[in-house]
């Protein structure tokens, strides 16, 4: 009873990694350049330092982060409040529903934290130049200050409706501590 049919479930998984596969070889095989960056293309001097160095797509916040904090040991401090702020916020449950879809104030939030990290990403493109440190400081603000009031919404909506006892919150939410 706990078995799956192979036919139309393995057949079809298999079958889409065998399009992706004859779509995405060519390209490694053949042309592997074709969807490179053609800054690459450019003969490496080690002499000057290039005057826009752009990191790739998952460094970009950090980078904006970075450079929209003046001074360099400014920058660098910053950096580590990011990670440390990110390995906590599993720690940061106050509901017993975890789901955004029952906490619509949780919602708004992860939507504007959404924005802040796209709009923190375009940041980090661009060079460090007068708009742009401004308009960087501005989402780096918001993003340390997203994880400081991330707890409040857990702590003014509980997911739990009052007429539960404590026993039947026990019975019915056993797996959480």
């Amino acid at each position: 009873m706990d078995k799956i049919a192979s036919y139309p479930y393995f057949y079809v998984k298999d079958l889409v990694g065998r399009v992706a596969s004859a779509i995405f070889f060519p390209f490694g095989f053949f042309a592997p350049n074709i969807l490179g960056h053609p800054d690459n293309d450019i003969p490496a001097n080690p002499r000057p330092t290039t005057p826009h160095i752009v990191p790739e797509w998952y460094f970009l916040p950090i980078h904006a982060i970075l450079h929209s904090i003046p001074g360099k040991a400014g920058g660098v401090a910053a950096i580590a409040p990011v990670f440390i702020s990110l390995l906590a916020l599993p720690f940061f449950k106050e509901m017993y529903v975890c789901s955004s879809s029952f906490r619509p104030i949780h919602q708004g939030i992860f939507w504007l934290l959404l924005a802040d990290c796209l709009l923190v990403g375009w940041i980090g493109c661009q060079p460090v130049e007068a708009p742009f440190v401004t308009i960087g400081q501005i989402p780096s603000v918001f993003f340390f200050l997203f994880f400081a009031i991330t707890p409040i919404p857990g702590r003014v909506g509980r997911g739990i409706p009052k007429y539960y006892t404590d026993e039947t919150h026990r019975t019915l939410f056993s797996f959480w501590p």
